[in-house]
């Protein structure tokens, strides 16, 4: 039997908030559709980073064997909290094999907008992800536009596309924990 595998989702906003419940939607999936599932949130807020709970989050992230990072993106790009999390998430160097806590770790980005126009503004975050910390990305990014107001009820679709997503990121992490070989990947120098 597979050994359980815990997925860890980072939310740059608070919690109860459009990313939040699309994050949500990706964490339930996992869990019903895989067996021996686990999942936590940190919550990062508006900003600036809560410095007393930084450590904590850095060693839940490298427990952690998948990754959810949940953003709004404003001005199209991610959210500076989020930016301001991974510039202290730990990378390692060259005689450690580049070891920090996101190498060779599946990664799920999920972004949300007031519109379609800010869905590219998650690509220098996937690079960021790839070649800097050497994580696994799935693909595509999860990108929803959710309205404030009114109607808070989530397009059918995309409920439908937040449930493959989260299948596929457990999938992907199962992956990479049974294969060496994809455990072995690295960051670019």
């Amino acid at each position: 039997m597979d050994k359980p595998i815990h997925v860890l989702a980072v939310v740059a906003s608070q919690a109860g908030g459009n990313t939040d419940r699309l994050v949500g939607l990706v964490l339930k999936a996992a869990s019903e559709t895989h067996t021996g599932v686990s999942s936590s949130t940190v919550h990062l807020g508006a900003g600036p980073l809560d410095q007393a709970r930084v450590e904590s989050d850095m060693r839940s992230l490298a427990a952690a064997d998948a990754v959810v990072l949940g953003t709004p993106m404003f001005r199209s790009t991610y959210a500076a909290v989020l930016k301001e999390f991974l510039e202290r998430v730990p990378r390692g160097g060259p005689p450690d094999r580049f070891d920090g806590p996101l190498r060779a770790k599946a990664v799920g980005i999920v972004a949300t907008g007031g519109s379609h126009h800010h869905f590219l503004g998650a690509d220098p975050l996937i690079d960021v992800l790839v070649r800097y910390f050497g994580a696994y990305v799935v693909p595509p990014v999860l990108y929803g536009v959710i309205r404030s107001g009114g109607d808070t009820t989530l397009e059918p679709s995309l409920v439908e596309d937040a449930a493959r997503f989260g299948r596929a990121l457990v999938a992907l992490g199962r992956a990479i924990r049974s294969d060496e070989r994809l455990g072995d990947a690295r960051a670019q120098i």
